[in-house]
């Protein structure tokens, strides 16, 4: 309705219309009036209404036209309405064309009609799938409905949607005219002109075809029509170890599978690309994550899917993490139930899990709450019975059925029966069992006897302790090879086991020969070294493992011997002693690191510096944190970063705003921008790079330069001028 000089009124819920004197020309006696997609015409002047939920059409002078009959109404043009009506025999909508008389033009035989300028996107059901078309405002058929989907650009433009997803530019006249295919989107037309997307990169078209802009741009920006903004995708230098270019790429980010094939992301697209030939084997829409088997793997939105090349094969997309291997993919399924795990091996068998556990050359899997064993080709060697399961050797697994503990073979035979509430391993087909009595036995095999003892295994010491709480050591086959003593655990390593007994404390062997037995020691620290740390009278010094003191317990703090210096803590301060006792390093550095390779990093005054074995300084304690890595000393000074060598020799002084070990070399930033040193820090490549990633395998530089942003103008493009 275009005459302004009408007005809608409202009743009871009810509408209708008074003319500029306030006089009632249509009664409050419809639902609503205008149009069921509740979009404003003001150009349209004929008017729709809605009583008893069906939609009817006024002519200009408010006379019905047609009757409400209709389930949705709205104008195609001045002349012409798209309507829809019920369908005998379902609930579905069918869509047609009536004119402004109420006559029907196109039959309703359509599941859709969509205006698109002079013409209409069309939906129809297509061997029972719905297809979209085109016709033109007669209802003829211009496009056959053999399209996923249809869409208006404006300016006759159509994006048609393939059903395989690829899409295509046409421009519709007479007949139509296709601009350009194998697309990803097109933006609609905007002053004559569109963005076109494609594998991860934009490019600009005008209405006539011409590509004003190619497919290679990172991002291509529209304020309004007023100011065009072209970004330049990253671009990748990839140079050898003499800095020589080997190739120059256009990408988000690259990285090598193997020696031939190199994997380019961009904005959400991966390509396989052939490093030797420089050829794209492959596009793939999603984040490049890694390959399993013939599959890639890849994140699409919240998804991370498994996509293979093989057309016959399935793709799986999982919502939750995923894992995998060079044997095997693991997706989490994320479930209202609770997660559930795919698991896939490279022949593409999977088994659907609750949890699952990677064995030995098999899996032990739980479903429906029950563990069962599978080798590893998924074939099923112990069903899904037990509440736990684990293996224990000899092809043997100790599980829990019924709540109570027992051995079986890998054939499923019961080589211990399940009656115990405890059970654990204590020597090869040797087990300590606790029954439902608590009644402990030993058990092997068919045998058991009953065993008033308690085992605890510590590495490869087994401890064997009595109702009594007296221990003695048992090898793996139970055979005691100390006597029973009494005492508790107070800590083992590789050379043995320390038991207390008041304020005694001794040591065994793994042999089961006690090389010590001290008394009156508050801790002792066990260590690999011959010295070792103890506490006595809340002050350190060393034992050795015969139990002869070596250095009295004269020190606040002590560490372990490293390169035959101990630091020693006195008072406040942190000096070294040598074996003998002799102070060869004075206390006066608040923090202080071991000795690794004839120098430690020390903390003097809040400021760090590098001493020698002899307490000089190699490096002056004048930066405020030193970091030793890699055979280096990374040095830190107002925020600025140095380098020295493991010799203590300062390579180069803090100038940089980072440094980072690759392999043989450094990457240094500054200004924001990287560059690579040689060992000898003198310049390797001198380009300054936004990132830079050495591949240490192929010995080649991955240098990254970010794409620049420039404006363009549309009427430069317009004339042939590119950017």
């Amino acid at each position: 309705m275009s005459d302004s000089l009408h007005k809608i009124f409202s009743v009871n819920q009810k509408k209708g219309i008074k003319d500029s004197n306030g006089k009632v020309v249509l009664p409050a006696i419809y639902d609503e009036l205008g149009w069921s997609d509740n979009l404003s015409r003001p150009h349209i002047n004929y008017l729709g209404y809605k009583k008893d939920k069906l939609w009817g059409l006024f002519d200009a002078e408010l006379n019905p036209v047609s009757p409400p009959q209709y389930v949705a109404l709205y104008p195609l043009n001045e002349d012409l309405y798209i309507a829809s009506i019920k369908g005998k025999y379902s609930r579905t909508n069918f869509y047609g064309l009536i004119d402004k008389e109420g006559k029907v033009k196109t039959r309703f035989s359509y599941r859709n009609l969509l205006p698109a300028g002079e013409f209409i996107i069309a939906a129809s059901k297509q061997n029972n799938t719905i297809q979209f078309g085109l016709l033109n405002s007669d209802g003829k058929k211009l496009l056959p409905f053999d399209y996923f989907q249809i869409r208006h650009l404006g300016s006759n433009k159509f994006e048609l949607t393939e059903n395989s997803g690829e899409k295509s530019l046409i421009f519709l006249n007479k007949k139509p005219e296709v601009i350009h295919q194998n697309l990803d989107s097109i933006s609609d037309f905007q002053d004559g002109v569109a963005i076109l997307f494609r594998n991860g990169k934009q490019g600009l078209i005008a209405e006539d075809g011409r590509l004003l802009l190619p497919l290679k741009y990172k991002e291509i920006e529209w304020n309004n029509g007023k100011n065009i903004y072209a970004t330049t995708l990253d671009q990748w230098q990839i140079l050898d170890q003499e800095t020589n270019l080997v190739q120059e790429i256009a990408a988000d980010t690259v990285f090598f599978l193997n020696d031939s094939l190199l994997i380019k992301n961009t904005a959400g697209f991966s390509e396989v690309y052939h490093f030797h030939d420089e050829e794209v084997l492959s596009s793939l829409k999603g984040k490049f994550l890694g390959v399993f088997g013939d599959c890639f793997i890849l994140k699409k939105g919240g998804l991370i899917n498994l996509v293979s090349e093989d057309s016959s094969k399935r793709n799986v997309g999982f919502s939750g993490e995923v894992y995998w291997n060079e044997d095997y993919f693991i997706g989490e399924r994320k479930k209202f139930s609770g997660n559930k795990y795919e698991l896939i091996n490279k022949a593409g068998a999977t088994i659907v899990a609750d949890t699952f556990h990677f064995m030995p050359n098999s899996i032990t899997v739980r479903k429906n709450g029950f563990w069962g064993l599978y080798n590893l080709n998924f074939q099923e060697v112990i069903p899904g019975l037990y509440d736990e399961i684990q293996p224990v050797g000899n092809s043997h697994y100790m599980v829990k059925f019924r709540k109570r503990m027992g051995v079986i073979d890998e054939s499923n035979n019961w080589i211990i029966s399940p009656e115990y509430i405890q059970l654990k391993k204590i020597g090869i087909g040797i087990y300590h069992g606790v029954d439902k009595f608590l009644v402990e036995f030993i058990i092997s095999g068919s045998h058991k006897a009953e065993a008033r003892l308690h085992y605890d295994i510590y590495g490869d010491i087994i401890v064997e302790t009595d109702v009594q709480e007296k221990f003695r050591l048992v090898d793996e086959r139970g055979i005691a090879i100390t006597d029973f003593s009494t005492g508790s655990y107070a800590g083992h390593n590789d050379k043995g086991i320390l038991f207390r007994n008041g304020d005694k404390l001794s040591f065994y062997n793994s042999s089961g020969q006690k090389t010590f037995q001290i008394t009156g020691y508050d801790t002792v620290f066990l260590s690999t070294d011959e010295y070792i740390p103890i506490i006595k009278n809340n002050s350190y010094g060393f034992i050795n493992y015969q139990g002869l003191l070596r250095i009295a317990n004269r020190y606040d703090s002590v560490r372990n011997f490293q390169e035959e210096l101990a630091a020693v803590k006195i008072r406040n301060n942190w000096g070294f002693i040598d074996r003998s006792e002799k102070l060869q390093i004075q206390p006066y550095f608040s923090e202080v690191s071991d000795f690794r390779n004839g120098f430690a990093v020390v903390k003097l005054n809040d400021k760090y510096g590098i001493i020698n074995a002899e307490g000089k300084y190699e490096i002056d304690a004048d930066y405020d944190q030193i970091i030793e890595l890699n055979g280096f000393y990374l040095l830190n000074k107002n925020k600025q970063w140095g380098v020295a060598d493991e010799n203590g020799r300062v390579l180069n002084y803090p100038s940089y705003e980072s440094i980072e070990v690759l392999g043989d070399y450094f990457k240094v930033k500054k200004y924001g921008k990287y560059r690579i040193l040689d060992k000898n820090v003198h310049t390797v490549i001198d380009n300054q790079y936004d990132k830079v990633i050495y591949d240490e395998e192929r010995h080649l530089f991955l240098c990254m330069k970010r794409g620049e942003k420039h404006q363009v103008f549309l009427t430069d493009l317009l004339k042939g001028k590119n950017p």
